[in-house]
């Protein structure tokens, strides 16, 4: 398991809330500019307070699940030089945290894993837990608060755009599940852990040894 560091880098926290916030504006983007969405501005200041806890309330949530997925899971494997099992292991029980949730089935649970998948290729590449949490709050949080989208089954809160699916056609706004469902999300995962893997290649080959 990761130690938390007493000098936590404020620059590592920004740029994992940005990565997590640009991911979903994307993909929300693509598919509101498919059709996807009906959007209605509906921010006011009084909502401010609001915000706020519910960016703490996220940010927690997102601490509590990187620390047993990527945390003590994967660290436990990655000790016994099981990079693959500790990937694997991580992954699937992330996707099983979420089986009780609403419109959870076989995409929803492939869109969970990939997630997954990302965020132990960030955590083995930057060893940081913190900077996993910080995309993992960011992603969840804007998905919710700011896009108005439903959150991985959870009702949207829309305290700055309401997000109205125009059709319920799944495999563009994700249904009842949300976005993260949805098609768009599957090939932007996809793509971000190929551009992972594409940018940190050498040090991706250098691992055996340094895990030696």
């Amino acid at each position: 398991m990761i130690k938390f560091s007493t000098e936590v880098a404020f620059k590592t926290c920004v740029l994992g809330s940005l990565i997590g916030l640009s991911a979903v504006l994307i993909n929300w983007g693509i598919i509101t500019l498919l059709g996807g969405y009906k959007l209605i501005f509906n921010y006011q200041w009084s909502y401010l307070p609001v915000f706020f806890l519910f960016l703490i309330g996220y940010t927690i949530q997102a601490i509590a699940e990187e620390l047993i997925c990527r945390g003590y899971l994967m660290g436990y494997w990655l000790k016994k030089k099981r990079v693959v099992f500790a990937f694997l292991t991580n992954s699937i029980l992330y996707v099983f945290l979420h089986v009780v949730n609403a419109g959870f089935d076989v995409y929803a649970a492939l869109s969970l894993f990939l997630f997954s998948v990302l965020m132990s290729e960030i955590r083995l590449i930057s060893g940081n837990i913190w900077l996993c949490s910080a995309i993992n709050a960011a992603w969840h949080f804007s998905e919710g608060i700011i896009f108005g989208t439903v959150v991985s089954g959870f009702p949207a809160i829309r305290l700055f755009i309401t997000s109205t699916p125009t059709s319920n056609t799944q495999w563009l706004n994700g249904g009842v599940f949300g976005i993260e469902r949805g098609a768009i999300s599957i090939m932007l995962l996809i793509l971000l852990i190929m551009i992972v893997v594409r940018l940190h290649k050498h040090h991706l080959k250098s691992l055996p040894q340094q895990l030696g």
